[in-house]
């Protein structure tokens, strides 16, 4: 991800993250952290500094791995600041960002059977595993760990709770990808995370009522900052419910946790999600 600054604002080159399966569509993830970098830059020239207190982020339209992204500062109202993320001449999204003195500080995870992330198997060394009898099962694996910037280690994954579904996982940057990460800042590496993998809750609760969802894509993202994490490369633990699903929306609650539980992010995301039955399998008789 090939950076370039300037007075006027801010330019991605790319290659960008793609999605995780839609994988020439940019990550969602990236531009909201980079929207962060432009409000950072812009601090920077005024010898001012500030810390990241909540962001709402609206996706405009899908963004392509290969072109610039460029970024600006298009409205500042003092402690609030409006990002645009344009690419070839269209505007692809718009990041409303709000700096404070002080992060209001979040709870921590009162989950005692949580273990240490050592206590768990990446998925690059669960997918072996997986009998060849269930190859569809194996070849997904496969797919995801080709595909995903990030490695995961599931603690827990289409768990029913309260009448929701939740997925709870350990995530990090993959330490292969750490050289092509030009910024080190840790709060645009956690934003990054914030929207890793969210729209497969909801896809597991629509399977359980013989639905499937036909394509997912990010409307909002709304994030409040917490704290800071001592090393953006670490594990974080990541936990995903669903609040809503219907008329082809959805409402994810995230929230991000640090090794020691203590809550990072709180993130609530909508989503459009439309749906359908499941086809009917043809029988073999």
């Amino acid at each position: 991800m090939e950076e370039s600054e300037s007075k006027d604002g801010y330019r991605a080159l790319g290659p960008h993250l793609g999605g995780a399966f839609v994988t020439k569509r940019v990550y969602g993830g990236q531009i909201i952290g980079q929207a962060w970098k432009t409000v950072q830059l812009h601090l920077k020239s005024q010898r001012k500094d500030a810390k990241l207190g909540a962001l709402y982020h609206t996706f405009i339209g899908p963004g392509k791995i290969d072109d610039p992204i460029d970024y600006k500062i298009v409205e500042s109202l003092g402690n609030v600041f409006v990002v645009s993320a344009h690419q070839n001449n269209q505007l692809i999204g718009l990041t409303r960002l709000r700096t404070e003195e002080n992060l209001h500080e979040g709870d921590r995870l009162d989950l005692n059977y949580v273990k240490d992330e050592a206590d768990y198997l990446t998925l690059d060394e669960l997918a072996p595993l997986i009998p060849q009898e269930q190859l569809f099962q194996r070849k997904a694996a496969e797919l995801m760990i080709k595909l995903f910037a990030f490695q995961v280690k599931f603690v827990e994954f289409h768990t029913r709770i309260e009448k929701k579904k939740r997925n709870l996982l350990y995530v990090r940057y993959r330490p292969e990808l750490r050289e092509f990460v030009t910024h080190n800042d840790a709060i645009q590496i956690l934003l990054t995370v914030s929207d890793f993998f969210i729209f497969e809750v909801v896809s597991q609760l629509l399977t359980e009522h013989d639905l499937v969802m036909k394509t997912g894509a990010s409307l909002n993202h709304h994030v409040t900052i917490h704290a800071v994490p001592d090393d953006p490369f670490d594990w974080f633990l990541f936990r995903t419910e669903v609040a809503h699903v219907g008329n082809s929306r959805c409402v994810i609650k995230g929230m991000v946790y640090d090794r020691q539980y203590k809550r990072l992010l709180t993130i609530t995301q909508e989503g459009f999600c439309p749906f359908e039955l499941k086809p009917a399998r043809e029988s073999k008789l």
